[in-house]
């Protein structure tokens, strides 16, 4: 086939622009995958540290800290199943903290304690060695408590804030 005829140049053209395409949306698409992936992660992980407030820390007062730390253990099993749960005080100070994976997948103690002062839910990402990324979804908990006396009148107070942790590492 002659290079410089007209049937060579729009075949050629036509795949170029077909090539150019289907990269386009082809990096389109895992971007937006990514992006996807990473949300759902990001949520689910919000969703576990939801569930870990509202199961263990709405009744900390009255269970103790000791309850929390042995059911945080026997339900979620954090060092089995390659996760990492962090449970704070409002100060900073740690309730709990889950040990190191037994697949060796990262070391809690790589990752920072911080004092969140927002009221609000969080995430951050967090490199870890090699191409590990771990994220981490962080929400504020604060157990309010009614006392009501037998007239039926009701007042709260609200007790320390406490921040449920949970993590989990991916690799890329």
């Amino acid at each position: 086939m002659n290079s410089r005829s007209i049937s060579f140049r729009l075949v050629t053209w036509y795949a170029g622009w077909l090539t150019l395409i289907f990269v386009l949306l082809g990096s389109g698409f895992y971007f937006s995958l990514q992006h996807f992936l990473e949300n759902n992660l990001r949520e689910t992980q919000a969703r576990r540290a939801q569930q870990i407030a509202d199961t263990l820390l709405a009744h900390v007062t009255q269970t103790g800290e000791a309850y929390v730390t042995n059911a945080v253990e026997t339900l979620y099993d954090p060092e089995i199943n390659g996760r990492f749960i962090r449970i704070s005080r409002a100060d900073g100070s740690v309730l709990y903290v889950s040990g190191a994976t037994k697949d060796d997948g990262f070391n809690p103690a790589q990752i920072p304690v911080k004092s969140f002062s927002a009221r609000k839910e969080t995430s951050q990402k967090y490199q870890l060695t090699g191409d590990k990324t771990l994220l981490v979804a962080a929400i504020p908990f604060t157990s309010i408590i009614f006392f009501c006396n037998w007239r039926k009148r009701c007042r709260w107070r609200s007790s320390s804030s406490r921040w449920a942790v949970s993590g989990w590492c991916a690799a890329r």
